[in-house]
């Protein structure tokens, strides 16, 4: 193992640790500043070289330049006083970036991680741990899509708390597994693989979120907010809204889609979904299916925009009521509007209400519902 410090200017020709090898450690201190060749353009090109496993690198001053990697286990560590300026072209094994400073780019690409399956020593994941600034730029650099980090392989792990910036997607994950943990900010559109993902939310997606196929799960916690729209995709999808206004769209599969507070639009898309609005005055849309409609006692108020009779149910089994109840109290607290009948909590101990498209007085009774 070699360690290479830099703590003053020095171009990526003339400082050693451009060329570090398997098990060697790269500083770069606050001081030090390194940069890379240009090419014909004024861009930089190729700053450090990673092309052996095991690799480590502490940046806490600039590196004016890409990083380019065949490799696997390396270890990015960017510290809050660290900036690295350009594309960072990957393909690793298995990459991981701590980054507490600024990865920036001028073309989309920040970070990209191939699929690498090769060596059975590492994992293929890619780990990206984030309370600095990830910034994509406008354009699509040479090795890039549009994304300001992309990654195929076995799992993609992101946790921000800081930052995530790309002018029109901010993630894109090409194949395998993703965990996103988000309690920062990401703007632009996150695009996840046809696989089991999970995404929790505790900060702002600032765009639309596509879960992709597979058996998706989604949580906003708190206030945590998708801007655009959140898709589940094919699949069984499990997805919970926040304290904000969400629009969830389930797409194919039976899933289960809960808005929680705000004005929230749920969509379940195909299948035989279940979406329950929360608080606050949601707009319901089961689909395609014999879909569930679930309410609690203080719901806001509500629409059903597509109830099929003898298909949908309404499930009311939180005002404790029994089917023999149907004549005496749920009748008393249907009345007929012009696009169906409105169904008044209040009359059931509860309160709000639930315009429910598509169902009629002389249609509506006890099979309607679930008690």
């Amino acid at each position: 193992m070699a360690v290479f410090a830099l703590t003053t200017v020095s171009t990526a020709a003339a400082f050693a640790g451009s060329a570090a090898s398997t098990n060697d450690i790269v500083y770069i201190s606050r001081d030090g500043v390194l940069f890379s060749d240009t090419d014909a353009f004024g861009n930089h090109q190729v700053a450090l070289s990673a092309f052996g496993n095991n690799m480590k690198y502490y940046i806490n001053g600039e590196v004016f330049g890409g990083i380019d990697g065949y490799a696997a286990g390396t270890e990015f560590h960017i510290g809050s006083t660290g900036r690295l300026t350009t594309d960072l072209f990957n393909q690793f094994n298995e990459a991981s970036f701590w980054n507490a400073g600024v990865m920036a780019s001028g073309s989309s690409l920040v970070i990209s991680k191939y699929n690498d399956d090769s060596d059975p020593e590492f994992s293929n994941d890619l780990h990206i741990r984030n309370s600095g600034q990830i910034i994509g730029g406008p354009d699509a650099g040479t090795y890039s899509g549009s994304s300001t980090i992309e990654s195929d392989g076995a799992l993609t792990w992101i946790h921000n708390s800081g930052e995530i910036f790309g002018e029109i997607s901010a993630i894109e994950v090409l194949g395998g597994k993703s965990v996103i943990i988000n309690t920062g900010t990401i703007t632009g559109n996150v695009a996840l693989a046809d696989t089991d993902d999970k995404v929790v939310n505790d900060g702002l997606i600032d765009g639309d979120l596509d879960l992709g196929e597979g058996k998706n799960l989604y949580v906003s916690r708190g206030d945590g907010l998708v801007t655009g729209q959140v898709v589940g995709g094919d699949g069984n999808d499990t997805m919970k809204g926040g304290a904000g206004d969400d629009d969830l769209f389930g797409d194919r599969g039976a899933d289960s889609l809960m808005g929680r507070g705000g004005e929230d639009t749920l969509s379940g898309g195909a299948g035989r979904d279940t979406l329950n609005g929360g608080g606050g005055d949601d707009t319901l849309d089961g689909g395609n299916g014999a879909d569930v409609f679930t309410f609690r006692r203080h719901d806001g108020d509500d629409v059903i925009v597509d109830f099929q009779n003898n298909s949908d149910l309404i499930d009311i089994s939180a005002f404790g009521l029994l089917a023999a109840d149907f004549g005496s109290v749920v009748t008393a607290a249907l009345s007929e509007t012009s696009n169906g009948v409105l169904l008044d909590f209040s009359m059931m101990g509860g309160s709000g209400t639930v315009q429910i498209d598509g169902l009629t007085l002389a249609n509506a009774d006890a099979t309607d519902f679930i008690f």
